[in-house]
């Protein structure tokens, strides 16, 4: 497998998966402060050109199969290996739940805190205050979660943590 990647979260989710599943991948570095991501040809890999994006040579039905996003990413290999997925519908859906709430809360609401906070420095701007005050509410409720929980989806390890 390959992973056309940069040192991001998101890369490092894709990363800690495969290697959680012990399965071997090249790293494809894309320099993103080079614009990389922007060459000709990329969008065939990415139509938004973000990264990671994993590139399986023995996808499904043993054809190469490409796939973009890094939530896409976990569900992917956790759907080839048959691991880290949940237990039945219910434990699937509580899965799906706490990742799909880390994709569009926590890995936002962190982002946009730290370069809020980076971009304004000291000064009190809204959206500092805002994201800064979102990112303190889901570690709180994280937090939360794990003073009642083993794991995020409850007693399994999977891909939501």
């Amino acid at each position: 497998m390959e992973l056309h990647a940069c040192m991001t979260p998101n890369t490092l989710k894709a990363m800690f998966m495969l290697g959680e599943l012990d399965l071997s991948f090249e790293l494809k570095r894309v320099r993103v402060y080079r614009g990389e991501h922007f060459a000709q040809g990329f969008e065939t890999l990415h139509p938004y050109r973000k990264l990671p994006v994993l590139v399986d040579p023995q996808g499904p039905q043993g054809a190469p199969f490409t796939v973009f996003e890094s939530g896409a990413i976990l569900v992917y290999l956790a759907e080839k290996a048959d691991r880290l997925l949940g237990e039945g519908a219910a434990g699937r859906s509580t899965v799906m739940q706490w990742l799909m709430l880390q994709m569009s809360s926590v890995g936002p609401s962190f982002g946009n805190a730290s370069h809020f906070t980076a971009a304004s420095g000291r000064d009190e701007h809204y959206s500092r205050r805002r994201f800064v005050t979102q990112a303190a509410r889901l570690c709180a409720l994280y937090d939360e979660r794990l003073r009642g929980e083993r794991y995020l989806a409850g007693d399994a390890f999977s891909i939501a943590d």
